[in-house]
């Protein structure tokens, strides 16, 4: 009991490193589910028949059952810490086996002495075991934490003596007595699962009567793969003496020595078996099974035996010893390599497993994200396209109409304009939401629709008038040719023609310039029709621009108001988990280099 003595003051400075890792994890941890279990359309109007709306519910429903499998480890975690702050100062041995195995026989022996102590074997135990029960589960088990206390043994000769954790401490030492891993009760199991994880070494009992059974096999297996300190501990393995008539006498005698070593031998291949399955299927793990020892005992044989060399053959001095070794040559590390290890192992779990099948999912509901967006612009194009062709044959059937009249014309524009937005739009609309609202329509009411106004056009044309000039001309010449006559005086015929000549020539220059004095000039306007084409090409070319601008508006809209909160939520999920695995990533490098300076 000076080993077990001792560890006790050296386990006070083993825990508090490992505690304050897991609350770092587990915050991060609990950070991820947060995010990933809300609901980011739990308050959208986007239809419910959407698309969207039905992968995001599976997907919610797929991390949620990941978030319970966290939270019951985590649960187990929290117990599993609060056993080992309990017990963090001893060397804490877990009991599995089935039931009948020789469980509370065999810890009351390590306890007293007896497989079944009497009141005074209790009374006079010095150290005394302090008996506990962890929690109670079975219905029909009146075991509670005073009748445990005040009984001080594990209850032996029932057939569910077991229906809840409980042990006793020595100093130094913490002994837990499981469940039967086959228990009839499935909350008894489920605690040995779930409690072996916290010892530090986890003895396996099996009865001589059938040592290595199949399903013990299979236990030992998953024990294996937990990495822990193990032994089997064949119970059991005494006889009855026979008298010479064949009858029954009540001398306790061991087994054979053949016999017993053919079991230990049968276990110990057994294991060597299992530890090269898990080798070959999990190359990764640090299996202890190689290391596993196999010991043959009886507590009977031990308990009525006077002699020191009777108790050898009881096996029970081998598995002392090995117990006293655990304890001074693997105690310390043991301690404080088990805490550190299960949780590099959740550490795994949660990176390796749990984290990349939430980035798939996330990953198929960006697909399904990006997706919708596209089918949205394919949408919109189409829309677009039919208001362009809509647009052009409502603006040139109003420009007609309305010819010359630009109030009349630009106020049913406006009131067309409207009608045929609603209408196209109410398609792209109808992807996100039931209904169409006036919110969702976006408001045109303050929309400032500039448009090119009606205008004649006309060609003004210049016109001199001449008729004076004319007028003048005639008369001077026959002014000036009247005046040549009389001048010649009836001369030769000759002389009288030159002289006419002269004289009109004379006359009409001099009249010409008398009559233009008396012209005018006046201007003609030649209406050439409107410009009720340029009108409506322009109007159509400044509409449209305006729809392709509502338009990306209103998709921006739609975005905002129906997608971004999903893809807000993705960028949250994905900003937690990066700090998680940023987390887990630095846990392990210390975790390693704890476990590497513990050898």
């Amino acid at each position: 009991m000076n080993t077990f003595k001792q560890l006790e003051q050296d386990f006070k400075h083993a825990k508090i490193q490992v505690e304050t890792l897991e609350t770092q994890f587990l915050d991060a941890l609990s950070a991820v589910a947060a995010a990933a279990q809300k609901d980011p359309l739990s308050d959208s109007q986007l239809r419910q028949d959407h698309p969207l709306r039905s992968h995001i519910a599976e997907s919610v429903s797929d991390i949620t059952v990941l978030v319970s499998e966290w939270q019951q480890k985590i649960k187990n975690a929290e117990r599993h810490t609060k056993f080992r702050e309990r017990y963090g100062d001893s060397l804490l041995v877990f009991v599995y086996g089935k039931v009948k195995a020789g469980k509370s026989s065999f810890g009351n022996f390590i306890a007293y002495g007896k497989t079944d102590p009497s009141d005074i074997d209790i009374k006079a135990a010095e150290p005394s075991p302090k008996f506990f029960i962890e929690e109670t589960t079975a219905k029909t088990e009146a075991t509670d934490q005073d009748a445990m206390a005040s009984q001080r043994q594990f209850r032996v000769g029932r057939t569910e003596t077991t229906s809840a954790i409980q042990g006793f401490c020595l100093p130094g030492l913490t002994w837990v007595d499981s469940p039967g891993l086959h228990s009839k009760t499935e909350a008894n199991g489920k605690l040995a699962q779930d409690y072996v994880n916290a010892a530090d070494l986890v003895l396996f009992l099996s009865h001589a009567n059938a040592p290595g059974r199949r399903s013990d096999l299979q236990e030992i297996q998953n024990l294996g793969l937990k990495n822990h300190a193990l032994a089997v501990v064949i119970t059991g393995s005494d006889t009855y003496e026979e008298d010479d008539a064949g009858n029954l006498i009540k001398i306790i005698r061991m087994m054979s020595d053949v016999d017993r070593d053919q079991q230990k031998n049968y276990v110990q291949q057994e294991l060597d078996n299992i530890a090269e399955i898990i080798a070959f299927q999990h190359p990764e793990t640090k299996s202890m099974l190689k290391e596993a020892k196999v010991f043959s005992v009886s507590a009977w044989y031990a308990e009525r035996s006077e002699e020191l060399s009777s108790w050898d053959k009881s096996g029970m001095i081998d598995f002392v010893n090995f117990m006293m070794e655990t304890a001074q040559g693997r105690g310390i590390r043991i301690k404080k390599a088990r805490p550190l290890e299960n949780l590099r192992a959740f550490l795994i779990e949660v990176e390796s497993r749990d984290l990349n099948h939430i980035e798939t999912v996330i990953q198929k509901t960006t697909d399904k994200l990006s997706f919708a967006r596209k089918e949205i612009a394919r949408i919109s194009e189409r829309v677009l396209r039919d208001m362009r062709t809509d647009l052009t044959q409502t603006i040139e059937s109003l420009a007609n109409k309305y010819a010359n009249d630009n109030s009349a014309f630009k106020a049913n524009i406006t009131k067309e304009y409207k009608t045929v937005w609603l209408k196209y739009t109410a398609r792209l609309i109808e992807q996100y939401a039931e209904r169409l609202d006036s919110a969702t329509a976006l408001d045109l009411d303050e929309t400032d629709i500039e448009l090119p106004e009606f205008a004649k056009h006309t060609e003004t044309i210049r016109r001199k008038r001449e008729i004076n000039k004319k007028r003048g001309a005639t008369l001077g010449t026959a002014l000036f040719g009247g005046a040549a006559i009389l001048l010649t005086g009836g001369m030769a015929t000759p002389l009288v023609i030159g002289a006419t000549l002269a004289s009109g020539y004379a006359g009409d220059k001099l009249g010409e310039m008398a009559g233009a004095y008396f012209d005018s000039d006046d201007s003609v306007v030649i209406d050439l029709g409107d410009n009720r084409e340029e009108v409506s090409i322009e109007t159509r070319k400044h509409l449209i621009n305006q729809a392709e601008h509502n338009l990306q508006a209103l998709i921006e809209f739609l975005d905002q108001t129906y997608y971004q909160s999903t893809e807000s939520w993705i960028a949250t999920i994905r900003h937690k988990i990066q700090r998680l695995r940023q987390e887990i990533e630095q846990q392990r490098i210390q975790i390693n280099s704890e476990l590497s300076k513990l050898g």
